[in-house]
């Protein structure tokens, strides 16, 4: 699924929380313009906000065909803001980041943001404690549900890497290192730490902890092929997005509230937050119960899918899809 802008004249007036009968196979996120010369955006608006002229309708579809909105459908008024999510004790999720780059100050903050659930953070690598403390104290973060611990130890050794203990842990993340002198020698201590941690796993029963690697040279990819975990490649996301943009600007908006300090932002929210018992419901149901909590829902994840690849996300499923969400399964929503 991707973003796409659509300019529906049509849709002028409209509040932007009655848009969805008009996108069956799309789901509106948002709205676009420009202003003194900038683009600008609202996603999850404010309820009431009306589609002005000149602006474009955010939405997210599998292509392009399928962010067409069919007009002269009745867009009935949305329910108002009525349900209380119901705080529960957000659980302690123990994440393990193997290495270091200027992007793991930004990773803290974003885990910060997981208002659902709290983090305690685990960092091993070879960068000195200080040096780490230097560049953290440089973004001038605030965590309240981030608890870090600082490690000094090189990953790609065994015996390091047991101490570690990473079987305690529910999340790995192996970060591509800037310190070394190319990407090349990066991408390697990579694999290397990649093929331990596989043979401290082996033989061991019961869950294991979810694996994100990090490279930076797309070739390197093939290696992780039919093997557990994800693989992020740093150039193709970038590339993927400067491509979006530069072919559709007003993109940029989106981007930069989606991805920058701050709200909006997309969640996991527990179905349990919601009330919701197991009894089967559409996604459209699903889709207003969050509406009327507040929220934009995006799709699900399903606990029984996520250790498998994908991670049990359904994005923008269709309407009439039905779910028995369960204490283990989440709403993908999109939070202002």
């Amino acid at each position: 699924a991707e973003i796409y802008l659509r300019e529906v004249p049509e849709l002028v007036g409209q509040p932007f929380h009655a848009l969805a009968p008009a996108f069956p196979t799309a789901l509106p996120v948002g709205l676009v313009w420009t202003e003194r010369g900038r683009w600008r955006s609202a996603l999850n608006p404010e309820r009431g906000r009306l589609v002005r002229p000149d602006e474009f309708i955010a939405v997210i579809a599998d292509e392009y065909e399928a962010s067409a909105p069919t007009l002269g459908v009745p867009l009935p008024v949305p329910p108002p803001v009525s349900l209380l999510i119901e705080e529960v004790d957000p659980p302690l999720v123990r994440v393990l980041i193997l290495g270091w780059s200027h992007k793991v100050p930004t990773l803290l903050a974003e885990l910060d943001k997981f208002t659902s659930q709290r983090h305690e953070v685990t960092i091993l690598t070879t960068v000195s404690i200080d040096e780490r403390a230097f560049q953290l104290a440089g973004y001038d973060l605030e965590l309240e549900r981030v608890e870090v611990s600082h490690v000094e130890g090189d990953y790609n050794l065994m015996s390091t890497l047991r101490v570690a203990r990473p079987g305690d842990f529910e999340h790995i993340v192996m970060i591509a290192s800037d310190w070394l002198s190319n990407a090349e020698s990066s991408d390697a201590r990579t694999i290397v730490g990649h093929l331990m941690l596989r043979e401290l796993f082996k033989g061991v029963e019961g869950p294991r902890p979810d694996v994100l690697v990090e490279i930076n040279d797309a070739s390197n990819e093939r290696l992780f092929r039919e093997r557990p975990g994800e693989v992020l490649v740093s150039s193709k996301v970038e590339g993927s997005m400067i491509a979006q943009v530069a072919m559709r600007p007003p993109l940029r908006a989106v981007f930069d509230a989606l991805f920058g300090p701050g709200m909006p932002e997309i969640d996991f929210l527990p179905a349990i937050e919601l009330g919701l018992d197991t009894s089967p419901r559409t996604f459209e149901e699903l889709r207003l119960i969050s509406l009327s909590a507040g929220v934009l829902a995006l799709g699900v994840r399903l606990g029984v899918g996520r250790s498998e690849r994908g991670g049990g996300v359904q994005l923008n499923p269709s309407r009439d899809a039905e779910f028995a969400l369960t204490e283990k399964d989440d709403l993908i929503v999109l939070v202002y």
